[in-house]
């Protein structure tokens, strides 16, 4: 089935997302060191790094890194295009890794971890994020569930990282951005490879395109605070 982009409806723009990110990174700082400044890298961070609220929040330098966007500069945060396997930063130079969204994508999660152990300075912190986001998924069940299965559970996350030398230090709970336009055309594309069938996705669409609203609503993630086994 062929997916037309102008078939999803795109969120009107408003207030939200910024007062999405700014509660997000309100739970960041909280699991971080109180000194300032603190080095932040986001990791997974495509082109849209919240760049200047985590300058303005820690005051140091923010590096974002994705291993599928050009390197680019973009509102105080610095982009490196570059894998979360092999982070090219220099050992114990970070105060703050970040990956939000992102550890489901990662093709070795046990050697991104390391590298986060790695460059993270003794009293540093790994934050991990990741859920399904948003209602509208459960429009496509197929999808919904493969994109379950993607997803990594606690357990899996705490080993993994504690094979790089990093302990659950604490817990919290991250509100995540309800899908834009881009990750709603992804979502239903990897639903047709799937074997999603056609008529699935044009009810999906048919809802959407009655209720763009649906977009909007996000959901709340487990925030899963990884520290060096000598300070956790």
């Amino acid at each position: 089935m062929r997916v037309d982009p102008e078939v999803v409806p795109r969120p009107r723009p408003d207030r939200r997302s910024a007062a999405l990110h700014r509660a997000q990174v309100a739970v960041l700082a909280r699991h971080a060191a109180r000194r300032r400044p603190l080095t932040v890298v986001d990791v997974g961070s495509g082109r849209q790094c919240w760049g200047e609220r985590l300058v303005a929040e820690f005051g140091g330098p923010v590096v974002g890194v994705d291993r599928d966007r050009g390197p680019r500069v973009r509102s105080g945060c610095e982009a490196v295009l570059a894998r979360a396997e092999a982070l090219p930063l220099a050992d114990r130079s970070v105060d703050l890794v970040v990956m939000v969204q992102t550890a489901h994508h990662l093709a070795d999660r046990r050697r991104a971890f390391a590298e986060a152990a790695r460059v993270l300075r003794p009293d540093g912190a790994l934050l991990v994020a990741d859920a399904v986001g948003a209602t509208w998924h459960e429009l496509f069940p197929t999808a919904l569930a493969a994109a379950r299965r993607r997803m990594p559970d606690e357990t899996e996350v705490r080993d993994e990282a504690a094979s790089a030398g990093l302990c659950l230090a604490a817990r919290g709970r991250l509100p995540l951005a309800p899908a834009r336009r881009g990750s709603e055309i992804q979502v239903l594309v990897a639903a047709a490879v799937t074997h999603q069938i056609d008529t699935e996705i044009a009810a999906g669409l048919a809802a959407l395109a009655a209720d763009p609203e649906r977009i909007y609503p996000g959901t709340v993630a487990t925030l899963l605070v990884l520290g060096p086994a000598a300070v956790a």
